[in-house]
Parts: structure tokens; C-alpha cells; sequence
């Protein structure tokens, strides 16, 4: 009898083990579903900056994702299972944001020290850094299409124009009376927009440096600009709460874009081109607005 019971209890025993088992490890199936993409599953957690994240990317191939932080540090991990694959150290305050070089190859990251630094995205080595603006930190830092330069904008009102291969300074943007909110380059890459908080935005000469046109008619600052694929048209976003899209050639004002249902002060944060739409989104958290560009209706 003895006996007897002490198998009823190994096998009990084996049976918890075996459930433990099954409930602490996943079934194949459902750890490949984790990493296989498939919509609607969480893929997996990037853990490992120790306080807000500012900006996540997606590398060019999209194999791998930068992140920035108010810890003052980049992080890269690989896109296909969350792994950590490098920490960029440098900045001595916020990152404000992490771009990717077109090529994949390199990392630029911003920040409230008023220094941009270029890494390496496959070492992880800091090949320059930017000096140049002078106060309130650098809020982006953009690529040119081609790879070769860099774009930045600052809280000292200028946006500089970079090597991206010596890190020398090229151009200094001075035509704002405020803090440059957005910069962005033009599918040529040979010009460049830069929004303000002064309530404009500038298009110039990258090749130059030179001031072509000012886009003037907003209200309240400018928070970002974007140029349509074709570079005939941008659309800018507005603590207006308006989105105004201009003729990149005569700076002509096109279309001026208001949701009715906005309440005063809701001002636009973000705007977006999509085929034959505009989009723009009253604030973050809140809807996303689309107009068809022929009919001033939006959906």
C-alpha cells in the first residue's frame, strides 16, 4: 500500500511539472506567432532606456529599429526578434530624435546639449560630432536623400546645413525670429523647408544656402512640413489649427484646410501627403483628419 501511494504521488508530481511546463513555456506554434508579424499579436517589448522614449524608427531594409530617450542615450535593437544590439552613449541630455542615414549605415541623433552626433550603425562607434547651435537644444536632424548632408533645427532660431561625411558646417539658415520647429528636404534634395514658431515657414537653396521664398499666412506657429512627392506643393500644420498647402514655386497659398468640428486652440500638429489626401492630426492622441485635395471635403 506504501508503495502504491508513493507512485500516485510521483505521477502526481509529474503531472504539476509537465503543467508548469506547458503554462511557463510557450506551444512552437505560439512563440513563432510572437515573432511572425502577424497582426493584431504583440511582437515583443523594446526594454532598456531608463526613462521617456522621444523617437522609434524603422532602419531603410527594416531589419533593424533606433530608438532615442530623455536618458540621453540611442538604442538600435533588431527588428526581427527585439534583441538589443547596440547602445549609443554620447549626448549629455535628451535625445529629442534618431535618424537613419539612407543607406542604413550610420545614425544621427539630436539632442537638448545643442550637439548632433553621427554613429555608426553597425559598430556603434561615434564618427563626429555637430557643433554649432548655440542654446535650447536641437529638435531634428534630417538626411538628404542622396546621404551627403544633414539638416537641423534649433531653439536658437537657425537651421544648419552639414557634411555628412567631414561634419563641416555648410550653411547657416538664419530667417526665423523664433525657435525652427520642423525641417525637411525635398525629394531632390535640392531644397529644403524649415517651419517656425515665428508663424512661417522658409523654403531655400540647398546647394546655396540662400533664402527662396517665405510661405506666410498662418496665425500661430508652424509645427511641421511636408513636400509632396513631386516637390510642386507642401502642406504645413499649424497651432492655428489650420493645415495651409502652397505652391512650392510662387509660395502661393493653394488651399486652406480647418476641420469644423475643432474647438479654438486645437492647433495641428502633424501633416501628411497620401496619394490624392491630405492628412493632418489635430493633436497627438486625438483624430486624424483627411481632405481630398479637388474638393475641399474631408473624410
Amino acid at each position: 500500500m506504501h508503495r502504491f501511494f508513493s507512485v500516485i504521488i510521483l505521477f502526481s508530481i509529474a503531472l504539476v511539472s509537465t503543467a508548469k511546463a506547458q503554462h511557463f513555456s510557450p506551444h512552437p506554434s505560439q512563440e513563432n506567432a510572437r515573432i511572425s508579424g502577424t497582426p493584431g499579436t504583440l511582437q515583443f517589448d523594446l526594454s532598456g532606456h531608463t526613462a521617456s522614449v522621444t523617437m522609434a524608427v524603422w532602419s531603410p531594409n527594416g531589419t533593424k529599429i533606433a530608438t532615442s530617450g530623455q536618458d540621453g542615450l540611442a538604442i538600435i535593437w533588431s527588428a526581427s526578434d527585439g534583441a538589443k544590439l547596440l547602445t549609443l552613449k554620447g549626448h549629455t541630455f535628451y535625445v529629442n530624435s534618431v535618424s537613419w542615414s539612407p543607406d542604413g549605415t550610420q545614425i544621427a541623433t539630436a539632442s537638448l546639449d545643442n550637439t548632433v552626433i553621427l554613429w555608426s550603425a553597425l559598430t556603434g562607434e561615434k564618427l563626429f560630432t555637430l557643433n554649432g547651435h548655440t542654446y535650447g537644444g536641437v529638435f531634428a536632424a534630417r538626411w538628404s536623400p542622396d546621404g551627403t548632408k544633414i539638416l537641423t533645427a534649433s531653439y536658437d532660431s537657425t537651421a544648419i546645413l552639414w557634411s555628412a561625411f567631414t561634419g563641416e558646417r555648410l550653411f547657416t539658415l538664419r530667417g526665423h525670429t523664433d525657435l525652427v520647429t520642423d525641417v525637411k528636404w525635398s525629394p531632390d534634395g535640392t531644397k529644403v523647408i524649415t517651419a517656425g514658431k515665428d508663424m512661417i515657414s522658409v523654403i531655400w537653396d540647398a546647394v546655396t544656402g540662400s533664402k527662396i521664398i517665405n510661405l506666410i499666412g498662418h496665425t500661430a506657429a508652424v509645427n511641421d512640413a511636408e513636400w509632396h512627392s513631386n516637390g510642386t506643393k507642401i502642406v504645413t500644420a499649424s497651432d492655428d489649427s489650420t493645415a495651409i498647402i502652397w505652391n512650392t514655386l510662387t509660395g502661393e497659398k493653394l488651399s486652406s484646410l480647418r476641420g469644423a468640428h475643432w474647438r479654438s486652440g486645437e492647433g495641428a500638429m502633424e501633416s501628411g501627403w497620401n496619394d490624392n489626401r491630405h492628412c493632418k492630426r489635430r493633436s497627438y492622441g486625438n483624430p486624424l483628419v483627411c481632405y481630398h485635395l479637388h474638393s475641399s471635403i474631408y473624410t
